[in-house]
This record gives structure tokens, C-alpha cells and sequence, in this order.
């Protein structure tokens, strides 16, 4: 026995050389912990690597006062506890940290070239507790937070917060730079100022896992000098309710309930769900059509309940931080049911995970949804959804232009384990890699019943339905595109192919699909054709598209018929989609308001309205536009006409809708001019 305490007092002596700082008391046990109560403490934790492992404890004792860290390593301040780089590996912080509500108050950091940088670098299995920083000034490159610059893999961060300035380059966030852990961020809170380039957000940068509890004010804290929404957003009045109330909000204090749903009656009762959206035990009814005209950059960053639009629109959803990832009407969907709910005259511009609805959709549900709009952003980039992983889009559309670099596609960016049917994209499409008509990339995923008739163009990996497609791992998820066709122009200069770019992997299966060789301009459907199965692959013009017989005698279920099955599926009418197959139960949300779109200079109105057979189309042209685009679309979604596509000056005009031939029904008209956009809806009787 006196031999081995013998050695662990050499052992512990030897650390205490090599490390600065001073060893605080205690032997690091759970119960016997380190007792940090100075500053000297925390230096010795920081060059301690020994102590990183998990089998360590620490309990704070007392307020730290940090500030003389500006004066450390030649005025690179703080040394981060945890650190990751490709020269030495990974050294991360694994261990229990609890502050028991103490604080650190002035931590210095200045290490712009340096990546992992916060209190905590990087960040495995730690437990972070129970601890405030106040007036830090961190700065760093990439992974940059005030508590911690990257926190990975089951790491638990509850009840921190942070106060003071952040700045990075990518990845940055008040409370943490990078959280890819896979437990939620609970309780905690940022009022920090942050500054980067990419992924930046008020309480953290890169997120792709929910946050519980945890905010900030986005009226108070600034992110690039700006009152920015991002993950875990308060308005000032919610935020200091939630501080004063002990970290609590009553969500009946708020809205009303009704049969299990909360109801959204106005723009106040949306704006709610800044707090509540995290919460998976509430679910919300939409009661009105939404206008975000008078709130640009507003959205929600998190949903993880069900939203039940109930067939209205929420219009002009406009959002410019391209320096902000997980961005759309709901920037994180997590376990979330959406149904019914229509995006118009959305403009998004941002970094990462993009979507007219939802950024980023994870284990969710939509149903019924549409989109309309621009969306603009560098990767994983929908007119949709942005990245859809592990969930499902049924009877769902998205008439938007999508540009991004790579993974871009008009209905969704980027699918893995998800499931598409029903559902088409008519926006056009641009990219460099991995770039489809209705999705970028395909893994693991099947598509049935789907088509995209907007033009594609990329440098590689390029397809008029999907970029790229193919499985990974066992046949228990295998990728599959059945039933479905694609009819616009596709460009690429490799891996490019007028139905898909590349396919790869021997688990997968492409059944009873057709291009248009005529109007892709490609005579092959697959560009990389890498293993697996194709069956059915028909390169076909478009006159030969335009005969219902094609498609039913490769399987398709189409209504009028019962050979292929009696669900009725497909339709095929002359005056709908140009005549090519449309979805029969797809509709396009509308509202029973009436509705005259003001948006600036830009007006829409028409008259007589209803009318038949025809209607007067008055509308403005705001100055310094481009091109002017008037089309009107069915309740499906689908282009019946265009009345105006070429260049008019500034000012007044109008246009005559004759609608001889049409049925009766609502249309939606909708403008374009430069960077305007508005849509009207109109109603044809006879």
C-alpha cells in the first residue's frame, strides 16, 4: 500500500512540474473533486492534459477573476481547455466540470489562427455544468464559442451562460462555436456580441441538434452588428420574462388551446413560437394566412411539435444572412409534423441547410406543403426543405430557383433515409455538384410518384430529377426512384444525365422512369451508371411524353384506369402542366380571404374579380427592374399561362387574363420584376 501512494505522490509531483499554474485540492473523484477556487487553478487545469480524461471531476468553489489572462502567452490570453488538430489528433476535454453557479468573469482569449477556442476547445462525453462567463472577449478562427468552441458526442452542456464578445471565422456562436453532441443544450443562456463569417449564430454557430430552454435576446445581442434571428432567438420582452421567472415561460400565459393545438390567430401568437417551437410536447394550429412583409428576417428557428396550417399561406418570408446556416420558415424541424401549410414569395439567402419551410428536417413528417420564392446559399440548399434525413414529404411541391454550390435541388437539397411521393419541383436550378431538378443528393432514400420540370444546370454530378443517388451500408435501406420523370434542360460538363447525374452502389433500384431527351438536350439518363438495377428507363420526346399509354404500360397508376392499381395517383388533362402527368391530389394551399398585394411600389390588383371569362391585370412596375414576368397558376401549382415575360419600364400597366377554356376554380397570379415578387389570388366562374 505504501508503495503504490509512494509512486502516484511522484506521479502527481511530476504533473505539478510539468503543468503551470497550481493544483487545486482534492484528488479528482466524483467524490472528491478538484476544487477550483482561483485563477491559477483553471491555468493548471488548461495545461494539464492528463486531467481532460473522463474520469476527472471539478467543482467550482468561488468567483474567478480572469481578466489578468489578458496578459498570458504574450497576449494570446487562455490557453482553451480540450484542443483538436490534424498534426496532433484530438485531446478533448471529457471530464465533469461544475461550477455550482460561480462565475468567470474577463476571460481573455486572442488566438485568431487558432481553431477550438473557448473555455473548453473541444469537447467529447464532458459534462459542463452550473457555470456563468461573464465579459469574455474570445477571439479565434475557426470553432469558436465563450464556453466552448466545438461540443461533440454526447457531451452534456446545462445551466451556462455567457456574457461579452465573440469573434471567429467559422462556426461562432455566444455560448458555443460548433454543437454536434447528440443530448440537448438545456437552460442556458448567451448575451454576447458575435462576429464570423459562416455559421454564426447568438447562442450557438453549427448546430445540427435541438436546443431545450436555452436562448438569447436577439433584440439586445448583436451577430455582424445586427438583431439577428438565429437558433435559440427571444424577442426582449419573452427573454426577460423567461430570466425573471427563473428560466420558465407558460406557454398558456401566451396562446390559446384548443382540442390539443395552440392556436396561431396572428403574427404575435407566431412569434411565440421563438420560445415554444423547441418544445416537443406542444402542437399548433394555423388559423389566418400570415404577411411578413413588415418583418424581414423573422423566422423560427426551431419546431418539434406538430404545425397544422390548415391550408393557408404565410407570405413574403424574406431572410438575407448568408453568413447564418439552418434557415427557412423553420430552420430546424426535428420530430415535427407540417401539414398543410403554403410558403409564397419567400427570398432566403444564408449559408447551409436552406428551404423555403425548413432548413434542416430531421425525423419529421411534411405533408401537403408548398413553396414558392428564390432560395440562395452554398450547400444543402431545396426550395423545399434543405437537408431531409430519416423523414418523409408527401403530396408536396416547390415552384422556387435554387442556387447553391453543392447537394442544391428544387424540391429538397439533400435527402438520407427519407421517403418523397407525390411531390414535384418546377423551379429552375443551378449549382456546381451534386444538382437535380428535385434533389441534389439521394442516399439510402426512395422517390415514387415524383417529377421536376425546371431547368438544371451544373458543373458535375447533375441530373434533371436527382444529382446523385445511391446506397450505403445493407439492403434494409435501399435507395429507389420509381414513377417519376423529368422534362427540363440539364447542363453539366461530367456526370451529367437528363434523369439523374450518377447512381452508385449495387442497393439501388431505378424502375419506370422517363426523361424528355428533347427538351434535357441529354441522350443518356444516367451520367455515372455505377451498379445496381434500372428497369425502365425511358429516354423519350415530347410527344411521346404527351401520350397516357406511355406511362401505364410501365405500371403507372393513372385515374381512369384500374390495371395498375385503384389509388388513382396520376392525372393527364391538356390544359394542366403543358399536358404532361400531374399528381391528381395535389393542391396548392389557398386562403378564403381575399387579398391585394402591396409590397412597396410593387401593386397587384385586378378586376372584375370573380369574372368570366375574362379579368384586367393591373400592376407596377418598380424602378431599376429587369425583366417582368406576369403568370398565372392552378390550384395545383402548375403553370396554365404567361401573360408577360420581357422588359417594361417603371410605372403602371395592366394585361388582359382571357380564360376561355379554363375551369372554373381560383388561380393565384403571380409577379416578378428584379428582386420583387408578389402573387394575387383570382377567381374564375362560369
Amino acid at each position: 500500500m505504501g508503495k503504490f501512494y509512494f509512486l502516484g505522490m511522484i506521479l502527481m509531483m511530476m504533473v505539478s512540474l510539468v503543468a503551470d499554474g497550481v493544483p487545486p485540492e482534492g484528488s479528482g473523484t466524483e467524490d472528491d473533486p478538484y476544487l477550483v477556487a482561483i485563477l491559477d487553478n483553471l491555468l493548471w487545469i488548461s495545461t494539464n492534459e492528463a486531467v481532460w480524461d473522463s474520469t476527472y471531476y471539478f467543482l467550482q468553489t468561488a468567483d474567478i477573476d480572469a481578466s489578468d489572462t489578458q496578459n498570458w502567452n504574450d497576449g494570446a490570453g487562455f490557453d482553451p481547455i480540450g484542443y483538436f488538430s490534424i498534426q496532433t489528433y484530438e485531446h478533448p476535454f471529457q471530464g465533469y466540470y461544475n461550477g455550482d453557479h460561480f462565475i468567470i468573469d474577463g476571460l481573455f482569449i486572442n488566438r485568431p489562427i487558432d481553431n477550438y477556442v473557448g473555455l473548453f476547445g473541444f469537447t467529447i462525453g464532458a459534462v459542463i455544468r452550473n457555470l456563468g462567463l461573464t465579459n469574455v472577449d474570445i477571439s479565434g478562427g475557426c470553432y469558436v464559442g465563450g464556453l466552448a468552441g466545438s461540443i461533440y458526442a454526447n457531451s452534456l452542456i446545462t445551466d451556462a451562460y455567457v456574457t461579452g464578445i465573440v469573434t471567429g471565422e467559422e462556426s461562432v456562436g455566444g455560448l458555443a462555436g460548433r454543437n454536434l453532441t447528440t443530448l440537448p443544450i438545456t437552460n442556458c443562456y448567451a448575451a454576447a456580441s458575435v462576429e464570423g463569417e459562416i455559421e454564426v449564430g447568438g447562442l450557438t454557430g453549427e448546430n445540427i441538434i435541438h436546443v431545450v430552454n436555452s436562448y438569447y435576446n436577439y433584440e439586445t445581442s448583436l451577430i455582424n452588428g445586427q438583431h439577428l434571428i438565429s437558433m435559440g432567438a427571444l424577442t426582449d420582452d419573452m427573454f426577460t420574462a423567461w430570466m425573471e421567472n427563473e428560466m420558465s415561460l407558460d406557454i398558456n400565459d401566451y396562446l390559446t388551446e384548443e382540442d390539443g393545438c395552440y392556436l396561431i390567430n396572428d403574427l404575435d401568437d407566431f412569434r411565440c413560437l421563438l420560445a415554444f417551437g423547441q418544445n416537443p410536447e406542444y402542437d399548433y394550429r394555423l388559423n389566418t394566412d400570415l404577411d411578413l412583409i413588415d418583418d424581414p428576417g423573422f423566422f423560427i428557428p426551431c419546431l418539434r411539435g406538430d404545425f397544422l396550417g390548415y391550408g393557408h399561406l404565410v407570405n413574403n418570408l424574406y431572410i438575407n444572412t448568408p453568413f447564418i446556416s439552418n434557415i427557412g420558415l423553420f430552420g430546424f424541424a426535428y420530430e415535427a409534423a407540417i401539414a398543410e401549410l403554403g410558403i409564397t414569395n419567400a427570398e432566403i439567402h444564408g449559408f447551409r441547410y436552406m428551404g423555403c419551410l425548413a432548413g434542416f428536417f430531421s425525423h419529421s413528417c411534411l405533408t401537403g406543403a408548398s413553396a414558392s420564392g428564390n432560395v440562395n446559399g452554398v450547400m444543402i440548399v431545396g426550395g423545399l426543405v434543405g437537408g431531409c434525413f430519416y423523414s418523409e414529404i408527401i403530396q408536396s411541391w416547390a415552384n422556387a430557383d435554387v442556387v447553391g454550390e453543392s447537394s442544391t435541388g428544387g424540391l429538397s437539397g439533400r435527402n438520407s433515409y427519407s421517403y418523397i411521393t407525390e411531390s414535384y419541383a418546377a423551379g429552375n436550378v443551378a449549382g456546381n455538384m451534386l444538382i437535380g431538378g428535385l434533389s441534389g443528393g439521394n442516399t439510402n432514400s426512395q422517390i415514387a410518384d415524383t417529377y421536376a420540370t425546371g431547368s438544371v444546370s451544373g458543373e458535375y454530378i447533375t441530373g434533371g430529377l436527382v444529382g446523385q443517388c445511391g446506397s450505403v451500408g445493407s439492403e434494409i435501406d435501399p435507395t429507389m426512384i420509381v414513377s417519376s420523370y423529368a422534362t427540363g434542360s440539364v447542363t453539366g460538363n461530367d456526370q451529367t444525365g437528363g434523369f439523374i447525374g450518377c447512381a452508385y452502389g449495387y442497393v439501388f433500384e431505378i424502375a419506370s422512369c422517363i426523361w424528355n431527351v428533347e427538351t434535357s438536350g441529354q441522350s443518356v439518363g444516367i451520367g455515372l451508371d455505377d451498379g445496381g438495377t434500372v428497369t425502365d428507363l425511358l429516354g423519350l420526346t415530347t410527344a411521346e411524353m404527351l401520350i397516357m399509354s406511355t406511362y401505364t404500360d410501365i405500371g403507372w397508376d393513372f385515374a381512369g384506369e384500374s390495371v395498375n392499381g385503384e389509388e388513382d395517383i396520376w392525372g393527364m388533362e391538356d390544359d394542366i402542366n403543358d399536358g404532361f402527368p400531374f399528381i391528381c391530389d395535389l393542391e396548392y394551399p389557398v386562403s378564403n380571404e381575399e387579398t391585394i398585394i402591396d409590397i412597396g411600389e410593387l401593386i397587384i390588383e385586378n378586376y372584375p374579380n370573380p369574372f368570366n371569362p375574362e379579368t384586367t391585370i393591373c400592376f407596377s412596375v418598380p424602378e431599376g427592374s429587369d425583366n417582368t414576368e406576369i403568370s398565372i397558376y392552378n390550384l395545383k401549382g402548375q403553370k396554365v399561362v404567361t401573360l408577360v415575360d420581357e422588359y417594361l419600364e417603371s410605372g403602371k400597366h395592366s394585361v388582359v387574363w382571357q380564360a376561355d377554356g379554363m375551369a372554373s376554380g381560383v388561380y393565384l397570379v403571380w409577379f416578378q420584376a428584379g428582386g420583387y415578387f408578389g402573387g394575387k389570388k383570382v377567381i374564375l366562374l362560369k
